[in-house]
């Protein structure tokens, strides 16, 4: 892997040539510049919301740090959830919250209502999913403790409308199983059927718990009329086994209809910092070759780049640098004076370029890979006088980098 912070002079930032506008904010302590702020607000406060982790500054924070702590801790906070609670919001039975409610009290004056409370809860769901103890104080002057236990196996998802329906059906069966015999659940799963939570999953949108499950995660390659993963080049049977969380055959098809939560399960052998390698160059000229009309997402996705579509940039996606971008407008393109290269001259890490319009320098990496892609689209790559370079895809996106500042 490459680090681009080591080559010749200093590449410019993308954000200097788009509308958004960096702010520079600085400690009020040391007087020292903090980070370069790319978006164009920033929103803090309380409570944080669960969009939160998929804005592109947390993203661009985590890769950079590349800590198992950090990515423990993102994950700790998204898994995060209280059952009860989502009992609690699920279902319209105010009874029912009250009493969860009560149960969910860690002192209460009346154990014994507690113990009464619990019992409904069981009653109204056809199972006990948790377990209340109360602890008798040894002095009259003290309050009796009560702690809550839910069981390990209790099945609940984030999703507050797919809640509703699972505890509405646990109601409906009322501890009937259905064969129509009366008998006692002892676990929650027991109690709604493990078969009754898989269907409800399948039926609804992938991202309807809030997250994909790997089943369900496509695996059409080996089907009629699909197109392989392995037809996109240096991706082989090894790499079909680690793409797909249980190791199947992905077609490109599968690639473009997956959801944002299902991409998370799909794990490409690309980095977004080592855009200079030639395995990289041949993955991304094979999608865009064999997904000609998606070339601007699946590349976007496929390269690992940040996901900038609901910022008000101009740049769809971007790499770790914000030095290496992806639209699929033609914005920038046509605010950006630019000609047809017609010059190359390679140097010790750089590459500089020349049009009618004047010279500019990039990255060498960061060029092979613009020029492989102009190559396999039949496009010319187009650059200024100091300008970001640009090529065209088929699905009228573009591929950009950012020019390695004049004088470094």
């Amino acid at each position: 892997m490459t680090d681009h912070t080591d080559s010749p002079g200093r590449n410019a930032s993308l954000d200097e040539f788009t509308n958004a506008t960096p702010t520079t904010e600085t400690d009020a302590d040391s007087g020292t510049p903090n980070r370069v702020s790319t978006t164009t607000t920033t929103e803090t406060g309380i409570p944080f919301d669960d969009d939160a982790f998929d804005d592109p500054d947390l993203h661009a924070f985590v890769q950079q740090h590349d800590d198992d702590v950090l990515r423990s801790l993102v994950t700790a906070l998204r898994e995060e959830s209280d059952v009860l609670s989502t009992v609690r919001e699920a279902t319209n039975d105010e009874t029912l919250q009250a009493n969860i409610e009560t149960v969910s009290e860690h002192y209460a004056e009346r154990p014994s209502l507690v113990d009464a409370a619990a019992d409904q809860i069981a009653e109204k769901l056809g199972s006990r999913p948790f377990s209340v103890t109360v602890t008798e104080p040894d002095s009259e002057y003290l309050t009796p403790m009560i702690s809550l236990t839910v069981d390990e196996d209790t099945v609940f998802t984030k999703n507050p409308v797919l809640n509703t329906e699972i505890i509405e059906h646990a109601t409906r069966i009322d501890g009937v199983t259905r064969s129509g015999q009366e008998r006692v659940f002892e676990r929650w799963r027991d109690a709604i059927g493990g078969d009754v939570i898989a269907a409800f999953k399948q039926d609804r949108h992938p991202d309807a718990l809030g997250f994909a499950l790997p089943s369900h995660i496509p695996a059409t390659g080996d089907e009629p009329g699909r197109t392989p993963v392995t037809e996109i080049p240096y991706i082989g049977p090894a790499t079909v086994e680690e793409l797909h969380p249980t190791g199947e055959l992905m077609s490109v098809e599968d690639l473009i209809e997956l959801t944002e939560k299902q991409w998370a399960w799909v794990e490409f052998p690309v980095e977004a910092r080592e855009l200079d390698v030639q395995r990289v160059r041949g993955i991304a000229t094979g999608i865009v070759s064999l997904a000609p009309n998606h070339a601007t997402t699946l590349l976007g996705r496929v390269l690992g780049f940040m996901d900038r579509r609901e910022s008000d940039g101009e740049l769809d996606w971007v790499n770790p640098a914000n030095t290496v971008g992806i639209t699929g407008s033609e914005t920038l393109f046509e605010e950006t004076e630019t000609a047809p290269v017609t010059e190359v001259d390679k140097g010790d890490g750089k590459v500089t370029v020349m049009s009618a319009l004047g010279d500019s320098t990039y990255d060498t990496g960061f060029w092979a890979l613009l020029n492989a892609l102009a190559e396999e689209t039949e496009n010319d790559v187009f650059a200024g006088d100091n300008t970001p370079a640009f090529v065209r895809l088929p699905d009228t996106g573009f591929v950009i980098t950012a020019p390695i500042s004049p004088g470094t």
